[in-house]
């Protein structure tokens, strides 16, 4: 639901899940923390302060970027919302399930143990449920189940592409749509038929705000993070520009052979200095081993002619 109550208590689990803290932990901080569903380099994304979502986070003016909000923030919210210290008007704690279908990934295991110390800072136990790829596929078309995962590869870049992942026709219990949180508001899906269809205007702009302003509120997903990957690539190997929108782009890759023997012979030419410098070093340390190998034979000649004599 999206009452206020209902909203606060997700906003508050959004704050715990710190991204910051798992980009450290789980990619090396390879990754931006996300303040809402559109990446840097789309239209509709917004840097700095004006970008911060400001349920989760405040900006630091010092190091001008945002931090999440205290975890006492985070626990205001929750009692606010009707859990105190994470017990429930029933008087009991609120568990929440966590469903997968990554029983046997040790990779997964990790993440989920740190999710589940994240979230029990509100005193909300998270358990898993976790069933086999069909029995799962099941459950999320049919809507029947209640926290998961999942990430965007999207198909080309335009705010649209995002921002339908929202709308409430595209739902993907029943409808099968892309939209997996299910999430629904008459006011976003409005202003998403408004926008869909619209050049990169800042009407368009104004109109992006709004919807991403919306879904901060709402919070139907926690805005977890957006992947920062390196590519290194010979000069030879052509029409590449790394990006996160698809992967189907192999025939447009070029490879050219005369520039990779020109380099290759630029940059594999034999480097005589070190062979020099190292059979150099070998001589000296051989000549105290010769020089006293000769002292060694000399006395030993002249030992052996007293003894004759």
């Amino acid at each position: 639901g999206y009452d206020e109550k209902k909203r606060k208590l997700r906003q508050a689990i959004s704050i715990v899940v710190d991204s910051n803290k798992f980009l450290e932990i789980f990619r090396n901080g390879r990754g931006i923390p996300a303040q809402g569903p559109i990446p840097p380099g789309i239209f509709g994304y917004r840097e700095g302060k004006d970008g911060v979502n400001p349920y989760i986070c405040d900006w630091d003016e010092v190091r001008k970027c945002p931090v999440r909000k205290p975890v006492e923030y985070a626990r205001k919210l929750l009692a606010e919302a009707g859990y105190p210290g994470g017990i429930g008007p029933d008087g009991k704690q609120l568990t929440l399930y966590y469903d997968h279908s990554q029983s046997g990934d040790t990779a997964f295991r990790s993440y989920f143990e740190w999710l589940r110390k994240r979230i029990a800072l509100l005193g909300i136990r998270l358990e898993e449920r976790g069933t086999d790829l069909t029995r799962y596929r099941e459950k999320r078309q049919q809507g029947n189940w209640q926290i998961g995962s999942g990430g965007w590869l999207a198909d080309y870049p335009d705010p649209e592409n995002f921002l339908f992942l929202f709308y409430g026709p595209n739902r993907e219990a029943q409808k099968d749509g892309p939209n997996m949180t299910n999430y629904e508001n008459p006011e976003y899906d409005a202003l998403f038929r408004k926008m869909e269809s619209m050049a990169n205007t800042p009407e368009r702009m104004e109109i992006i705000t709004k919807m991403v302003d919306i879904l901060q509120r709402d919070a139907p997903a926690v805005w977890h993070f957006h992947p920062v990957t390196y590519v290194l690539a010979n000069p030879w190997y052509v029409n590449v520009k790394p990006h996160q929108m698809s992967y189907n782009v192999m025939k447009y890759r070029k490879i050219i052979p005369e520039l990779r023997v020109q380099q290759q012979a630029k940059l594999n030419k034999p480097v005589y200095f070190p062979v020099v410098v190292l059979v150099g070093l070998l001589i000296i340390s051989l000549i105290p081993a010769t020089i006293g190998l000769y002292r060694r034979e000399m006395k030993g000649q002249k030992n052996a002619g007293l003894y004759s004599s």
